[in-house]
């Protein structure tokens, strides 16, 4: 068999794809574990905890679960959820979507919209870094503060 002008042995490459891969999976083993210790056991608790009484521990069965579907608030709850994953969320994806194709087609004013969907992301942070420039500056807040109760300034940046 060849391959761009290099002769490749179909048995070498049948055994490498039959072998398996244990480095990888040495690589992955942390994040499996952590994921199995963090997220997995605790689920499996809240799914035993579900079939027992909250004060006792007793086994109780399905009881819990049918207190829970006749209880109206859940349902109501469970209906608007549902509404919302049915209306809003394919709403959402459209909208989206026409505004991301709005966007790609004007080829003039491209950089002008772009600025000014970007914009509300970056004056929340830019709030943040002048608020903090102005509290840790050597000239501000802070060591005034200091500064009127005869204290040592800090340089905190």
């Amino acid at each position: 068999m060849e391959h761009g002008g290099v002769k490749l042995s179909r048995r070498r490459n049948a055994t490498y794809k039959g072998r398996p891969q244990w480095k990888g999976l040495l690589f992955m083993l942390p994040s499996l574990l952590g994921v199995g210790i963090f997220v997995f056991l605790p689920f499996l608790d809240v799914i035993r905890r579900s079939f027992c009484e909250a004060v006792t521990g007793r086994f109780s069965g399905l009881e819990n679960y049918r207190m829970v579907f006749e209880n109206t608030a859940f349902r109501l709850a469970a209906q608007n959820t549902l509404r919302f994953v049915g209306i809003c969320i394919p709403l959402l994806l459209a909208l989206s979507l026409g505004a991301a194709l709005l966007l790609y087609g004007q080829i003039k004013y491209r950089q002008a919209l772009k600025s000014a969907f970007l914009l509300p992301m970056a004056i929340p942070v830019a709030s943040v870094v002048l608020l903090w420039k102005v509290a840790f500056h050597s000239q501000g807040l802070l060591n005034g503060l200091f500064h009127s109760l005869n204290l040592t300034q800090v340089d905190w940046m």
